[in-house]
């Protein structure tokens, strides 16, 4: 679809197609006729996405079809923040700085069983901190990491109730200078009298969790690992960068390292979804069917230098 259309034209063929697509008409980023300062175009093209032309008496732009570029800016973005007097080089670097990958952390705080009957008080509280140590661990290496996390949630599965929970962590996060936001989503499957109960419970726990999650993307690891400095960073290269659009990064095994597209998410899990698992296999019969298994990519790839 590379030969030229009409503004009109073009609207007229995206409307009855149901195309999305961006314009690179008003950008103040597009360099007319061909180009763009931030270099998009060329990468879209490379990616093999259809880039199509666009001639009317006065003006030649590109449209970017099938593709959102999210680093479209118009002069009201430049007069909005008072920035007209940049360099096109100062510009795209804020606009790159706006675009950020935005991401929620999920630390699974798993139980440990052999704590439930322990009646050693002193016994329980070493396991207790010694627990507490190593959330606090896994907290610092995602507050440490390149691109700072929109928030962490701790999901408690743990023996340790709340109120302890909190003050300890909190106490924890002060001395080994933890920053970033954090809250505490405590899920107790005692109260519950049968296991089915506490599974479906449990799963409506976990998608009102997942609702309160405002961030774009969100991401699982579980209590004691240390998180790559560069996993996030990485992934924003991968998708603002190389502009390679995805759904899902999966890890070879297990859920750490996991990162979704957070309303993806909320729309799958817990409405036809049980498990991961299920959620898993579900989203990968969709892009199968829809031809776009490339939405679905391995963590290993991304990660790898």
């Amino acid at each position: 679809m590379k030969w030229p259309y009409t503004e009109k034209s073009w609207e007229e063929y995206a409307q009855k197609n149901k195309v999305m697509f961006t314009s690179c008409k008003d950008c103040v980023f597009f360099q007319s006729p061909e180009s763009c300062s931030c270099e998009r175009l060329d990468k879209f093209e490379e990616n093999k996405v259809d880039i199509v032309s666009i001639k009317d008496d006065e003006s030649e732009y590109k449209i970017v079809n099938g593709r959102i570029c999210n680093m479209f800016r118009t002069d009201n973005w430049l007069k909005a923040l008072k920035i007209s007097d940049k360099t096109s080089d100062e510009l795209g670097v804020m606009a790159r700085r706006e675009i950020k990958i935005r991401c929620t952390f999920i630390v699974v705080c798993s139980d440990d069983k052999s704590c439930e009957n322990l009646s050693d008080e002193s016994e329980l509280r070493r396991k207790t901190k010694e627990k507490i140590s190593q959330i606090a661990k896994t907290m610092k290496s995602v507050d440490s990491s390149k691109i700072k996390p929109q928030e962490i949630i701790l999901l408690n599965e743990s023996w340790i109730q709340p109120y302890d929970f909190i003050n300890y962590l909190r106490r924890e996060c002060e001395s080994i200078g933890v920053e970033s936001k954090w809250r505490l989503e405590h899920f107790n499957k005692d109260v519950f009298d049968t296991k089915g109960e506490a599974e479906e419970s449990e799963k409506t726990f976990m998608k009102n969790v997942f609702k309160s999650i405002k961030s774009g993307y969100c991401a699982i690891f579980h209590d004691g690992e240390e998180v790559d400095a560069e996993y996030l960073s990485k992934i924003d290269e991968y998708l603002n960068d190389e502009l390679q659009a995805f759904l899902m990064i999966k890890p070879e095994s297990g859920l750490s390292g996991l990162l979704l597209n957070s309303i993806l998410f909320k729309q799958f899990f817990g409405s036809t979804s049980s498990s991961f698992d299920d959620f898993f296999k579900q989203l990968e019969e969709a892009v199968e069917k829809q031809k776009c298994t490339h939405l679905i990519q391995p963590l290993g790839k991304i990660l790898s230098p």
